[in-house]
């Protein structure tokens, strides 16, 4: 080469080639070793100790760079580790201060950041990282960079088709939060900084703390707006592990394994961020303590869509739960065994939150406080709006089905319940947490209520109200403002043995709280209407009351426990029956029943008029009492087998009017007696339990059949014992209706008759002291019972006794003293009326034959001449051997006569009778007949031959017609003198009387 002679260009030539050769060695050599050290340099001035490049690549030419297994280890922690990095760029753009990379891929990367709680000092793999510039003082603005910082920032611009990092980790611990983020693959393209319009796309394939984990999507993030698109998901996600986190944005204590999907996008406007998406949240054994304390087996979250611009929310979705626990506080929790919220709007602007939707729930209860509630199923529909420092407001419809609630001493359950309309919180320290907006309907559907021995059924139960809290100091923490509406249908209340029953109820009312202490917790004004009422024993077949209609107009409750109306009426008003087995039909019938202004002040209960319309009263009277009457008695006794006091009542007046009736039957006798008294127009005043000594007037019309009574006077009804005075009057009553009573008590049948009389008397301090004035007319009565107790009572014949008592017009007039004590449990008025009346029929027959005859020695009983015993005037006495009238005899026939003239029926038999003791003389006149010169002599010389010792048979024939002679006397004289019928004078055939004890005589035999 020394011996070539060159020329100045191949000198140049050859110093061009040399240079060229010598860059050629040292882009071959020099870059990787330039490479390795400007990393290591770098890399231990950020204080690594321990640095190694296992291989480098780079290629100046092309704009490929490769760098394999870089590892750097600081003083302290885990060392910084990439397995490969491989880059492919170009040259050319950077003069135009752009950095295009056509590809870039990482393998391996492990990075390792650590922030202690607490510490604004983070530390990666070790080495840590000097905090950023503090923020500006509170209330001064962040200062601008100086205009020669500005002007000499260059406008680079980054161009990166495609990054790729794979197999990669990142561990992240700051504080208690603790994630380890595997990277699987993620892929990065098109990120061109002078092409802002340019969607930037990603995918990401990895894990977080084990769960499977993919990140999807567009982003623009150099435009004027920067905007994004997003597809997530990952499955089984420990919410454990990432706790401390989710704690910072208010999720505290959050448990459970995750399964995510989500779809969103959005963009950064000048008016504040903008995000849209949807997505769907599955979390098993789901736990969280804040904002909402609850567990759940399953928890899933559904958005439809949501919406955040300029501050504001706006989201629909829904959430499903199962074996759903929620903690209330206080030991009380919600739980459900499956339950489901769509919410298809909701909005929150601040804090302020508006949403609607729907809550479904199977196997709900509340817990852990009594009283204890549970529902087969509940929903809930509508809306509910809250503002933080402000009441919460919830609205729509509450159904629970077959619901239950228990506490200590009751229970019940409903088939369904639904509650419509709005509940607003009150305010801390108000007596009752919630109150509503405007009215609120509630509505119970088979409801069962069970407290002790009180249980009650409701077919249907509906609530219309306004609720507000008490005033401080209420005897109740809750009040019902304004009208209040309670319908009720289908009800039955048992209470130990008695039981009530309603078709249909409504009440009406404003009801205002009233303080502590007082008898009744609030006082209410309104009014009131039920339908089939009905109240009877718990068992059996008996019922006491039924109403078809009960309507009260003004009611009013007081404070002090007083109740009150202006008017209530009932109509179909029933009382006292029988069903099944020994059945009876009402005992007590009413059209209508009316109370004007009545009041109840817990004792006594008032009303200015009680009045009953169209009253049905059936009396039957059984050997054990009044039939129904007797049992509803017995069933108001205490526990103790006491009678309960009779009630308090103070009626202004009491009417009884319209088509009212009174129907009796007595099935103790031997034939059934029936009657009804029909029409009864009653009215008491003053009728006052409050003053049991005071009388009450009353005043009675009424008819049986034909007949008609009046009757009026006093009563005490409420007096121990009770008391009265009547005088009443009974005007044509016909008598065969009553001839049951007349046959039990005097043994006699009524066949005709009508009775006309007056009752006059009183009780007073429980005797009974009364006097009966009748009259009968056309009384005729079937053939007697010779055992009749008339007949032993009296003394006398039937048929005598009647004629006797009757006057000239056929009538009877009888007194009739009625006399007893009312307290006696023996007392029977009437047993009473019966007893007097024998007492009464003697009375008459003696008084009519002592008018007749003034001397009682000539009124006596004679029972040898006759079957049965016949009333006889005392005889006509005669001389011995006589048969002729003087004027004693004539005299007493003529009383005879009278007593048979004004008494049609009677009829009079005479019977002569001559004794042995008249046997002498009526042998001397025979043989003075026979030999009157003989007889004549002997009496003057004083020789007249002793009497027989026996009478002849011609003597005896001699007495019996002396007999004759003299009854056919006494009939001659009644006959021709006094004018009596011959038909109604009988005359008995002549007897001689063997005794000496007799006088000769005519018996006169009525």
């Amino acid at each position: 080469m020394a011996r070539i002679r060159l020329g100045r260009r191949g000198w140049w030539a050859l110093g061009t080639a040399a240079g060229l050769g010598s860059l050629a060695l040292a882009g071959w050599l020099l870059p990787d070793a330039g490479l390795r050290w400007g990393l290591i340099r770098t890399l231990r001035d950020y204080g690594m100790v321990e640095v190694s490049v296992a291989d480098s690549a780079l290629s100046l030419f092309d704009g490929h760079l490769v760098v394999r297994d870089v590892v750097a280890r600081p003083p302290l922690g885990s060392a910084l580790g990439i397995g490969d990095f491989a880059l492919n760029f170009r040259w050319g753009p950077l003069f135009r201060r752009q950095v295009v990379i056509d590809r870039l891929a990482l393998t391996g990367v492990t990075i390792d950041i650590q922030r202690e709680a607490g510490s604004d000092v983070i530390v990666i793999n070790g080495l840590p990282l000097a905090a950023g510039e503090p923020p500006p003082p509170a209330g001064q603005p962040a200062p601008a960079p100086s205009p020669a910082r500005a002007a000499k920032t260059p406008g680079w611009g980054v161009d990166l088709t495609e990054l790729d990092l794979t197999d990669s980790r990142l561990h992240l611990a700051s504080g208690p939060l603790v994630a380890d983020i595997a990277i699987k693959h993620l892929h990065v393209a098109n990120l061109h900084s002078r092409k802002p319009d340019l969607p930037v796309s990603f995918s990401l394939d990895g894990s977080l703390n084990g769960a499977p984990v993919t990140l999807s999507g567009t982003v623009l993030p150099f435009a004027a707006e920067p905007a994004f698109t997003l597809d997530a998901s990952a499955s089984g996600l420990d919410l454990a592990a990432i706790a401390a986190g989710l704690a910072e944005i208010g999720l505290t204590e959050a448990r459970g394994a995750a399964d995510l999907a989500v779809t969103a996008s959005g963009r950064l406007g000048a008016d504040g961020a903008h995000v849209e998406g949807q997505g769907r949240l599955d979390i098993a054994r789901a736990a969280l303590a804040q904002p909402v304390t609850f567990r759940a087996d399953r928890f899933a979250l559904a958005l439809g869509h949501l919406t955040w611009a300029g501050g504001q929310l706006d989201l629909d979705g829904s959430a499903e739960a199962a074996g759903l626990t929620i903690d209330l506080g206080g030991g009380t929790a919600l739980a459900a065994s499956k339950a489901r919220l769509e919410t298809p709007a909701a909005r929150l602007v601040g804090r302020h939150l508006t949403a609607q939707g729907s809550l479904d729930t199977e196997g709900f209860a509340v817990k852990g406080s009594p009283p204890a509630l549970t529902a087969a199923r509940g929903h809930w529909a509508g809306d509910l709006e809250s503002d933080r420092g402000a009441p919460f407001r919830i609205g729509g419809t509450v159904t629970l089905d077959e619901a239950k609630l228990a506490d200590r001493a009751y229970s019940g359950q409903a088939g369904r319940v639904s509650l419509t309309g709005r509940l607003l919180t009150t305010p801390a320290g108000a007596p009752f947490p919630l109150r509503s907006d405007g009215a609120l309907e509630a509505g119970l559907d088979r409801l069962h209520l069970t407290a002790g021995d009180i249980s009650a059924t409701v077919g249907q139960t509906r609530l219309s109200a306004r609720l507000e809290p008490a005033p401080a100091r209420s005897a109740l923490p809750l009040t019902l403002a304004g009208p209040s509406r309670l319908e009720l249908r289908d009800g039955r209340l048992t209470a130990g043995e008695v039981a009530a029953s309603l078709g249909h109820g409504e009440v009406t009312a404003e009801l205002a709280p009233v303080p502590a202490g007082a008898a009744v917790p609030v006082t209410a004004r309104g009014k009131i209407a039920a339908e089939r009422l009905a109240i009877g024993p718990a068992r059996g077949h008996e019922e006491w009351l039924a109403v078809e209609r009960i309507a009260g107009d003004e009611l009013a409750l007081t404070r002090d426990g007083h109740a009150g109306a202006a008017r209530i009426r009932a109509e179909g008003l029933a009382a006292l029956r029988r069903t099944g087995g020994n059945a009876y039909p009402w005992r007590i019938e009413a059209r209508a029943l009316r109370l004007d202004r009545p009041s109840h002040d817990g004792r006594t209960t008032r009303a200015e008029e009680a009045r009953l319309d169209d009253l049905t009263l059936r009396l039957t009277r059984t050997g054990e009492g009044l039939l129904g009457f007797s049992a509803a008695t017995a069933a108001t006794g205490t526990d103790d087998g006491r009678p309960q006091p009779p009630p308090r009542l103070a009626l202004g007046r009491v009417v009884v009017a319209g088509a009212s009736r009174l129907t009796f039957h007595d099935r103790t006798l031997p034939e059934p007696l029936r009657l009804e008294v029909s029409p009864i127009d009653l009215t008491i005043e003053r009728l006052d339990g409050t003053h049991p000594d005071h009388d009450s007037p009353f005043r009675l019309a009424t008819a049986i059949g034909s007949a008609s009574i009046a009757a009026s006077g006093t009563l005490r009804p409420f007096a121990s014992p009770p008391g009265g005075r009547i005088d009443s009057r009974i005007s044509a009553l016909e008598l065969p209706p009553f001839s049951p009573y007349v046959a039990d008590a005097l043994g006699l049948q009524l066949r005709t008759g009508h009775f006309d009389g007056t009752l006059r008397g009183e009780a007073k301090s429980g005797a009974l002291d009364a006097g009966l004035d009748l009259t009968l007319s056309n009384l005729a009565i079937a053939a007697p019972d010779p055992h009749a107790p008339l007949l032993q009572r009296t003394g006398l014949p039937i048929e005598t006794v009647l004629d006797l008592l009757r006057d000239g017009e056929g009538r009877i007039k009888l007194s009739i003293p009625v006399k007893g004590r009312l307290d006696s449990p023996d007392f029977d008025f009437s047993d009473a009326v019966n007893q007097a009346i024998g007492g009464a029929l003697s009375s008459a027959v003696m008084t009519t034959l002592k008018v007749a005859f003034p001397l009682t020695a000539l009124i006596s009983l004679i029972g040898e001449d006759s079957d049965g015993g016949r009333l006889t005037v005392a005889p006509l006495t005669f001389a011995p051997g006589d048969a002729s009238l003087g004027d004693e005899q004539r005299a007493l026939l003529d009383r005879a006569a009278t007593l048979l003239q004004g008494r049609a029926g009677l009829h009079l038999t005479l019977c002569g009778k001559a004794t042995l003791a008249e046997g002498p003389v009526v042998a001397a006149r025979r043989r003075a007949d026979d030999h009157p010169v003989l007889s004549r002599l002997q009496r003057l010389i004083g020789a007249e031959p002793p009497p027989p010792g026996e009478l002849t048979a011609e003597d005896r024939a001699a007495l019996q017609a002396l007999a004759d002679r003299r009854s056919a006397a006494a009939k001659a004289y009644l006959a021709e003198k006094a004018g009596i019928p011959p038909e109604r004078l009988y005359s008995c055939r002549g007897e001689i009387e063997e005794g000496n004890d007799k006088a000769p005589r005519v018996d006169l035999l009525l």
